[in-house]
């Protein structure tokens, strides 16, 4: 019905978004509840030194523009393809994280996306590529092409972390690992 919640997936709902009814519905059975946009907002009012970072899959291009245009430059958006990255940036996006994750991941491949103009003429925040690819030795080429920070996905446990350090990565991605 086109409002705009918090969440991982859909699962939970035959794997297709709810209604918003059915939507607050079910966070009620949950004991860590997904909010909505104007919940989300509220939250950051209250928290001013957050900042998110959004990692939308669906309606990607209008999502983050609708979270730019109630956050600002507290929201870090994450685009999964070059083109997605001047599309974001051509509506006033400027925090832009140029993330790997849905791109074949050839070490060719990474180096065509790097080179592409619409990661050249926009500045990124970083660019985020998985463990596998860190073990490749794509972090280091994604630094070198950019110049920026990389992030690494998904790292769920010390020992890892410690190895992605190791391998270059800036900051990481945990679903497990909490903050220090």
């Amino acid at each position: 019905d086109g409002a705009f919640v918090c969440g991982h997936d859909w699962n939970a709902f035959g794997r297709r978004a709810p209604d918003l009814e059915g939507f607050l519905a079910w966070r009620q059975t949950l004991r860590h509840r997904p909010c909505t946009l104007d919940e989300l907002v509220e939250w950051f009012e209250r928290n001013e030194d957050m900042i998110l970072y959004s990692d939308v899959k669906e309606t990607t291009i209008e999502a983050q523009t609708l979270l730019h245009a109630r956050l600002g430059e507290r929201l870090i958006a994450d685009a999964t393809t070059p083109q997605m990255v001047c599309d974001l940036a051509a509506r006033g996006i400027g925090r832009i994280v140029y993330s790997t994750y849905r791109r074949p991941n050839s070490l060719a491949q990474l180096r065509a996306d790097l080179g592409h103009p619409c990661l050249v003429e926009n500045e990124l925040v970083a660019v985020a590529i998985s463990v596998r690819w860190m073990f490749a030795g794509h972090g280091f080429v994604a630094r070198a092409a950019t110049g920026r920070p990389v992030y690494t996905y998904t790292v769920d446990n010390c020992v890892l972390a410690f190895a992605m350090a190791l391998l270059g990565a800036d900051a990481l991605f945990s679903e497990r690992i909490a903050p220090g």
